[in-house]
């Protein structure tokens, strides 16, 4: 029991002996830990954001590609329907002018592919509207990303400070304490086993001895007169 009192109790005192080395230590370790959580969730922000970024990009830029192929397509078939009036007015290499069987076949391909033209181009705006929905909410998920590292930090802030328990501080105390750990430890154990020990070292003296003889002739006396009262009882 004193071996396990001395234990309990150093711990509490050592640190109460050595508490604002230990505080300064601590808050030194917590800006550390806040540090590298900070760094962490700067990281995953950062993360999400190049993600987001990476994916309007990729659908913007996909939407250009479109645009830009359906306005070739259709300045490609007015090309071809102005060079098919110059030639309907004889105004091409060949001088002949009329609107004969291959005329009208030649108008006949270019209505349908400006027919095929717009059809295509309907069906691209109906997934660009979706995709253009997809971008707006991502760009205002960019937007919130600043709100959530910020309530991250303060999170982290929040942990860090609970670095603070009664371990952290007595592992703190034992790496900067040196040997006054160990001497207060060393200490309380004197203070608890030294009677102990001081108590069985004792050789007792005349009147220990005469105390000791006085409980004997006591006990023997005490024991003789129940005896006797027995024996009177029986007769």
């Amino acid at each position: 029991m004193a071996l396990i009192i001395g234990v309990c109790i150093s711990a509490p005192l050592e640190i109460r002996i050595l508490k604002p080395e230990i505080d300064a230590q601590l808050e030194l370790e917590q800006n550390e830990y806040r540090s590298q959580l900070n760094s962490y969730s700067e990281n995953l922000i950062q993360t999400r954001k190049d993600e987001l970024v990476a994916k309007i990009d990729k659908t913007q830029s996909n939407l250009v590609e479109r645009r830009d192929y359906f306005e070739g397509r259709r300045l490609e078939i007015a090309k071809q329907r102005r060079l098919l009036e110059l030639e309907a007015e004889g105004k091409t290499s060949k001088g002949i002018a009329g609107r004969g069987p291959a005329w009208r076949d030649k108008k006949e391909t270019l209505d349908k592919m400006e027919a095929e033209l717009q059809s295509d181009r309907q069906a691209h705006e109906e997934k660009a509207t979706l995709f253009n929905a997809d971008v707006d909410r991502w760009k205002k998920r960019l937007g919130t990303l600043a709100a959530d590292l910020d309530a991250a930090k303060q999170s982290n802030m929040k942990q860090a400070r609970h670095l603070d328990g009664l371990m952290k501080r007595i592992q703190i105390s034992h790496e900067i304490g040196g040997v006054v750990p160990w001497a207060i430890l060393l200490l309380l154990l004197a203070v608890e086993t030294g009677p102990i020990f001081f108590k069985m070292r004792l050789v007792g003296g005349t009147y220990d001895y005469m105390i000791a003889n006085a409980k004997r002739v006591s006990t023997e006396r005490r024991g003789i007169e129940r005896e006797s009262q027995v024996g009177r009882r029986e007769n």
